[in-house]
């Protein structure tokens, strides 16, 4: 059986839960009323809010036609027996990325990519778990005005656990946004 069938056995593409609920230490946007139509939509920007591109985890990255995303601090939990990803050993984490859709066309959120880094800067492995709500991440399309949330998990080697490094690119024509923080202890 390939990765696949082992995530679906696990329930990783179930529908149920798709990360919508609340999570401890979720970023959170503030409201932001949609562009009206017939305004012009200003182009990305080119850099990243916070100077170097690197934000701490709970901060908004903001771009400039009007798109803004934010990163939960990691809150570490304990993988269910059907969990994919998951290494004893390791520490599992999940993070909550929000985005908030503030252009006046709906944004396709399949063009989301989300990953993460430990300390040592190897790309640590996503874990699904649909007992915990950790599934695909984001999926469809969000409306001017909405915001869509979803839950990610992560499987950080006890190595890497010193920083967690998560990368978030929208879409072809806005550069990726960093957010870093400590691997709290389970």
């Amino acid at each position: 059986m390939g990765v696949v069938g082992v995530l679906m056995g696990a329930g990783a593409f179930d529908g149920g839960g798709r990360g919508t609920g609340e999570s401890a230490g979720a970023a959170t946007l503030p409201p932001r009323a949609p562009r009206t139509a017939g305004t012009t939509t200003p182009p990305a920007s080119t850099d990243p809010s916070s100077a170097d591109g690197l934000h701490a985890f709970g901060d908004t990255q903001r771009y400039g036609d009007g798109v803004e995303v934010g990163v939960g601090a990691p809150v570490p939990f304990t993988p269910s027996r059907g969990a994919a990803g998951h290494e004893a050993g390791n520490t599992a984490v999940t993070i909550q990325v929000t985005v908030r859709n503030g252009t006046d066309a709906r944004l396709d959120l399949a063009l989301v990519t989300v990953t993460a880094r430990d300390a040592d800067g190897r790309e640590v492995t996503r874990v699904f778990d649909d007992e915990h709500h950790v599934g695909p991440g984001l999926t469809g399309s969000v409306l001017p005005g909405r915001s869509a949330a979803a839950v990610y998990g992560f499987d950080v080697p006890p190595s890497g656990t010193a920083a967690l490094e998560v990368e978030v690119k929208v879409g072809f024509d806005r550069p990726s946004a960093f957010w870093i923080g400590r691997v709290p202890a389970p």
